[in-house]
């Protein structure tokens, strides 16, 4: 088996992630119901890569201008009880703040100078479908995001986006170790067909990190 591909022949539903991962998802889950319906299916199919009493932990954060820890990480110990939590899943409004999202999510489970770590592979997984604000108005002023990629690989933690009908800046590219760590979704219907191949990248992704 190839040391970086993550997967082995296990768990119900196909083959799951062998490389012990924390994954914190962030989304950006304001405007209709459907689509808040859309990004809980799609949360539900990846989470069966990742079998929570097997050593993997979720999170899953949503932003508008602000951002809730709506699931916090390790709070699910297996994954009837992650796939319960994500039904009271709420949206946020607001202009979408993915800079301070990103390093709120960042201090809050992996910045090892304010929270205790585990040691499993860290990844952040971005949810966004929105125009990324960077209006001179902000408040607070907008955080740059070459200084938040700084801290992020710093600490070992990989990121990987799905962009729903949307482009990213180059200044979000920074954040990202290659490009195939960016993903460009058509719709929300594309998105949850994608879920087992984005499933698989996750897992690549945290197979990247893990120590030989």
């Amino acid at each position: 088996m190839n040391l970086y591909s993550g997967f082995l022949s296990q768990g119900p539903g196909g083959p799951s992630c062998e490389v012990t991962t924390d994954v914190s998802f962030l989304l950006n889950a304001g405007g209709a119901e459907n689509v808040l319906a859309s990004q809980k299916l799609f949360l539900q199919l990846i989470a069966t890569k990742f079998i929570l009493s097997d050593g993997h932990r979720l999170a899953v954060s949503v932003y508008g201008d602000t951002v809730e820890h709506q699931i916090a990480l390790g709070v699910s110990k297996n994954n009837k009880e992650f796939l319960a939590s994500l039904e009271s899943l709420a949206s946020l409004t607001g202009p979408g703040r993915l800079d301070l999202a990103i390093n709120d999510v960042f201090n809050t489970y992996f910045n090892a100078e304010q929270v205790p770590v585990s040691s499993n592979a860290k990844v952040i997984v971005l949810i966004v479908s929105d125009n990324l604000n960077r209006s001179s108005t902000l408040c607070p002023s907008y955080l740059q995001p070459a200084a938040v990629a700084s801290e992020i690989k710093g600490e070992g933690v990989r990121v990987i986006m799905a962009a729903v009908g949307v482009n990213i800046s180059e200044d979000f590219e920074q954040l990202f170790e290659s490009n195939d760590e960016i993903w460009y979704i058509r719709d929300y219907d594309e998105l949850v067909s994608a879920a087992g191949n984005f499933s698989m990248a996750v897992c690549k992704t945290s197979g990247k990190l893990r120590k030989t």
